[in-house]
């Protein structure tokens, strides 16, 4: 995620997923390491996990992402 606050490792977040065609996806992530954007002052890159996620949200996550991942590449490296 590109974030504008350096949140610091092991902060807990609760974070609202606008993804295509679905309501808003609520998780919680874990933070694993804030790295700055160098061309963008108070920009930052937040790397973290999913966490405590019910098997049946996990599943959909990944159903939705693994979508997403199709079309991308439908639309872009097909012949």
């Amino acid at each position: 995620m590109t974030i504008n606050t350096a949140f610091q490792a092991n902060d807990i977040l609760l974070c609202t997923l606008l993804l295509a065609n679905q309501e808003p996806f609520k998780a919680y992530v874990e933070v694993l390491r804030v790295d700055p954007i160098h061309n963008l002052q108070h920009t930052f890159r937040l790397h973290g996990r999913f966490i405590r996620m019910s098997a049946q949200e996990r599943e959909f996550l990944v159903r939705t992402i693994l979508h997403l991942q199709r079309e991308h590449l439908s639309k872009h490296y097909s012949a």
